[in-house]
């Protein structure tokens, strides 16, 4: 439909048609905002930059996802704003200090190696904060099965973090920080398989993923570091790592649903 621009008496062009216009435009640029602003859009936005991290792994090495890895942090904690409608500053201290760590991994890992360390406990440490209401909520049992799968997963679990403590500090000489990075990650995994274990909310498995995955992560980096110096090794990696923060903030997302009085018997 066309709007005419008739002159009124006075010989002023009406601005009717003009007002029009720009409540079209500004309806069109609302629209396309809301669009943007869609938690299931963030999503799959959020799922291609990981991917495209992965490949520029795989393809040219870790240090070439120096720019993209931050904006996948950027855009996963845009997915829980547009979600839950509020700033979570324990998350935003857990993902800054994750963007920080795997930033300066990318520019010079054996240069930034003490800093990155502390980075890395520091993400950990915020992470196991964010878990706390629900590590609360679990009920250690005695129970034969999970004593059995707890003990078993511990000892693996210590047994990793002593080898990758003791190669990090024969290859780099740095007592304090690895051995705090070491400390955080076993206390950050034990507490994801610790929920998953004693929590009876279904969503536990969001968290069971969060700790196989990182368990994935350090075992594929001692492999890197002392048998097989291979991008592919390096893509699966970083695979694990990229499903683990995508999971971890679909369990922040949920924290609330899973600390609530209802009952699950699973």
């Amino acid at each position: 439909q066309i709007t005419k621009h008739l002159p009124s008496k006075s010989g002023r062009i009406s601005t009717t048609s003009h007002f029009h216009n720009n409540y079209q435009i500004k309806s069109y640029f609302g629209r396309a905002n809301a669009i943007v602003l869609r938690p299931i859009f963030i999503k799959y936005s959020l799922l291609l930059i990981g991917a495209l991290s992965i490949i520029i792994s795989v393809v040219y090495g870790n240090e070439q996802t120096l720019y993209i890895k931050p904006v996948f942090h950027i855009v996963l904690f845009l997915w829980y704003f547009s979600v839950k409608k509020k700033i979570d500053v324990k998350l935003v201290f857990f993902l800054g200090f994750a963007l920080t760590a795997e930033f300066l991994t990318a520019i010079d890992f054996d240069g930034y190696y003490t800093l990155i360390n502390i980075l890395f406990a520091c993400y950990f440490f915020v992470g196991l904060w964010c878990m706390k209401p629900v590590l609360q909520q679990s009920k250690f049992t005695l129970r034969g099965q999970e004593v059995f799968f707890g003990l078993l997963i511990t000892g693996v679990l210590l047994y990793m973090v002593y080898g990758l403590i003791y190669y990090s500090i024969q290859e780099f000489q740095e007592n304090v920080p690895t051995v705090l990075g070491g400390i955080s990650f076993l206390l950050f995994t034990g507490g994801c398989f610790y929920v998953t274990l004693f929590h009876s909310h279904p969503k536990k498995f969001y968290l069971f993923v969060v700790g196989s995955c990182y368990f994935v992560v350090c075992l594929g980096y001692m492999v890197y570091q002392l048998l097989l110096l291979s991008d592919l090794l390096m893509g699966l990696v970083n695979t694990a790592e990229i499903i683990a923060q995508f999971y971890f903030v679909l369990f922040m997302i949920h924290k609330q649903e899973m600390l609530s009085k209802t009952k699950w018997y699973i």
